[in-house]
């Protein structure tokens, strides 16, 4: 059983991974990132290279917190998509809608609207936060996805959605990052025999 569930998400991950590399190429040709985002300097000895507005997906599909829940798991079987984040009118992160929270419908047969089941404390970062950190993150609270937000007038946690991040997005930097790094300390130096 438990050889099952790992070769099912060794699939699923796989699918991630190239359902992301499609929409990164797609989106990379449509969109340039706004260039009042600042790259993040990395600090000596950790992997962060890139900058979060490198990888995320700039102008995720988004759905109102009062939009029916048949309409929204459309959405999310159309794109493919685990989650789909929950705007208010003006942009601001509100929730999240995940596949999992789809699931409390079997438990609650009366919800009929995005609100009704969405996580509304989702996970968010700073479009200035380092890859590194949003890493951490992502792996202490077992997701596949955070939300990033722009901060609007001191309005912290629930900013302006600029982007949503991908475990699948997000590790082929940071892979690249740590192999250079792994390169670097085994380059013989000058003073090597």
């Amino acid at each position: 059983m438990k050889t099952r569930s790992i070769r099912q998400e060794i699939r699923r991950t796989r699918q991630h991974i190239d359902r992301a590399l499609h929409r990164r190429n797609r989106v990379r040709a449509n969109r340039e990132p706004p260039t009042r985002w600042r790259r993040v300097e990395p600090q000596p000895g950790r992997p962060s290279r890139a900058a979060i507005c490198d990888v995320m997906q700039h102008g995720p599909l988004t759905v109102r917190a009062e939009t029916r829940l048949d309409d929204a798991l459309q959405r999310m079987l159309e794109r493919g998509l685990s989650a789909l984040p929950v705007v208010d009118a003006a942009g601001r992160i509100a929730g999240i809608l995940t596949d999992r929270d789809a699931l409390k419908i079997f438990f609650e047969p009366g919800a009929t609207r995005v609100d009704d089941v969405m996580s509304d404390a989702p996970v968010t970062v700073s479009v200035h936060a380092p890859l590194v950190d949003v890493l951490d993150r992502m792996m202490a609270t077992d997701l596949d996805q955070v939300l990033v937000y722009e901060e609007a007038g001191g309005a912290r946690a629930h900013g302006k959605l600029v982007g949503v991040v991908t475990r699948a997005r997000l590790l082929p930097p940071l892979l690249a990052s740590l192999r250079d790094d792994v390169r670097r300390r085994q380059a013989p130096s000058d003073g090597a025999p």
